[in-house]
């Protein structure tokens, strides 16, 4: 980059070879023994949406076996096309109608968890508002009963018989039941007319001979994984926020402001270091090769925090014109509940800035990384009441 500047959180690829040396030289792209590490946004984006690529399903940045590669080219192209089709049924028409008609809804959850606080000044927002919240909407997004949320909660709670694990239901499990959602939308088109997860969900239970509970739980799976970006979303902008006082009072000052803050949340505060692809078959792009087998590693806070190499890092900042990026990715595999994130942050801002005067926190947030993504178990808060 022309000013010298690394973009932030550097330190978790710093001793990676030469990755450091690459991006403090300007070059796009880190290439090594089958690994391409890219940097910049617009190289990422053409790479991410090329036929030639698709998402592994799994963590690639720290290596995978030649077996499990060879299984994995093997398995990856159909899932691509039918992960495809599901995202595309749930990104493109059924969950926007559905997120739009809950907006209220929404926020109300987060001003009931806010009340249910009654007062308290000193708290955990992990634990008190984040994750409860990112579960209650997974409930009422997929028209689950009230208890329900209690049991989605659950998921992400390292509590269980692998306590390393942050959801109870594993990859493995949870691409068993998506694939077995999507056999059933592709045996009657009307699955993709439906409107609402419930019809969608009641089509399934006409069509297949699995249980009332994997049919729910194939549903709430694929929201689930979304709300991942809502439990870490929420989380982030309490952190930034926190450390941004002036841009909470103007949030305060000026509401319409949220929308901006929610997007500079999600490119500054990204919930895993990579996104990772796995080459389907050679091709060339620009002056690199790709192989067969190959693993490209997308830096999203590199290429979140410029658009070119050449260009430097951009500051997080809810008043600075709106900078794209890549957190919930492109091409087919383009994260299906990037409508109901965005939404779901808003309205929980909005709420959190009409109740609260100002967030302080007031120790280290508890990260962990698993499976490629980053999860905070813990923030120390003081909420300062309006």
């Amino acid at each position: 980059m022309a000013s010298g500047a690394l973009p932030p959180r550097l330190p978790v690829i710093a001793g990676r070879g030469d990755i450091a040396s690459a991006l403090s030289a300007g070059e796009w792209i880190f290439s090594r023994d089958g690994r391409h590490v890219v940097f910049d946004r617009e190289h990422a984006s053409a790479l991410l949406a090329s036929p030639n690529v698709a998402s592994p399903g799994v963590d690639l940045s720290r290596g995978v076996s030649d077996a499990a590669l060879a299984e994995l080219l093997e398995i990856v192209p159909v899932m691509r096309a039918r992960k495809s089709l599901m995202r595309s049924a749930l990104g493109k028409c059924l969950l926007p109608r559905v997120v739009e008609g809950r907006r209220a809804a929404y926020r109300a959850t987060l001003a009931d968890l806010l009340s249910a606080l009654d007062g308290r000044e000193e708290l955990d927002f992990a634990e008190a508002l984040a994750i409860p919240y990112g579960a209650r909407i997974a409930a009422l997004t997929v028209g689950l009963a009230e208890g329900s949320a209690r049991e989605i909660e659950a998921l992400f709670s390292p509590t269980g018989s692998d306590p390393a694990l942050p959801f109870r239901v594993e990859t493995a499990v949870a691409d068993k039941r998506l694939n077995a959602m999507v056999d059933v939308w592709l045996a009657s088109e009307a699955g993709l007319r439906c409107e609402d997860p419930e019809s969608a969900l009641a089509l399934a239970a006409r069509t297949t001979v699995l249980s009332d509970e994997e049919l729910r739980n194939s549903l709430v799976d694929v929201v689930v994984a979304s709300l991942h970006g809502v439990a870490v979303g929420l989380n982030a902008i309490a952190i930034l926020l926190a450390s941004e006082p002036a841009q909470w009072e103007s949030l305060q000052r000026e509401p319409e402001l949220v929308d901006a803050a929610v997007e500079e949340t999600l490119r500054v505060a990204v919930g895993r270091p990579f996104i990772n692809r796995i080459v389907l078959r050679e091709f060339e792009y620009g002056d690199v090769r790709f192989k067969r087998g190959d693993v490209i590693c997308v830096f999203l806070a590199a290429t979140n925090a410029v658009v070119r190499t050449a260009e430097p890092a951009r500051a997080f900042d809810v008043r600075a014109p709106r900078c794209p990026h890549l957190s919930f990715g492109r091409g087919a595999s383009f994260c299906a509940g990037s409508a109901m994130v965005r939404v779901v942050l808003v309205e929980a801002l909005s709420e959190l800035t009409t109740r609260l005067a100002r967030l302080q926190q007031t120790g280290p947030a508890e990260r962990r990384l698993y499976a490629g993504r980053e999860y905070i178990d813990s923030i120390p808060m003081r909420l300062t009441w309006r």
